[in-house]
């Protein structure tokens, strides 16, 4: 994650929601974090700013959520020792994010940015899930303008 100069920074949330995704993957035993845990940890936090952007496009993260966990590669346990790192999906999330924000002219990358580059992204089960539930790179990025203008 690009952290200085005056490239745009992460946010603290957004570092955090990239932790979580990590922690997401070893508990599900996957050896990296993908797209799936990016959403699932995203969506653990209903305070930010890419929750409230769902929840006020009435999208129903809890059921989302149950169909993930559903369908999710369950894999043999993952020591507290191995290191999880970005699988491919991740890594072109945050690539996307980045690019967002600097699209919007933002200083930083939050995760708005995060849940663009997770809407843009080409994992099939993601995006299935959040097309079916209405979620279109449109409306959000629309909701992403309106929230940095009315907060």
């Amino acid at each position: 994650m690009q952290m200085g100069g005056s490239e745009p920074r992460y946010t603290k949330r957004a570092q955090e929601v990239v932790s979580w995704a990590k922690g997401e993957a070893r508990v599900l035993g996957s050896p990296a974090a993908s797209t799936v845990h990016l959403l699932l940890s995203m969506f653990r936090d209903k305070t930010c700013v890419a929750s409230r952007i769902l929840l006020k496009m009435a999208v129903d993260v809890d059921a989302i959520v149950s169909v993930v966990e559903s369908e999710a590669y369950i894999g043999p346990g993952i020591s507290e020792e191995q290191e999880i790192e970005l699988d491919d999906g991740g890594w072109m999330v945050l690539d996307t994010a980045y690019s967002e924000s600097k699209k919007l002219r933002n200083n930083y990358v939050g995760t708005e940015h995060l849940l663009l580059g997770i809407v843009l992204s080409p994992n099939g089960t993601v995006a299935r899930l959040l097309s079916s539930a209405g979620v279109q790179y449109s409306d959000v990025y629309a909701e992403v303008l309106r929230f940095q203008v009315c907060g």
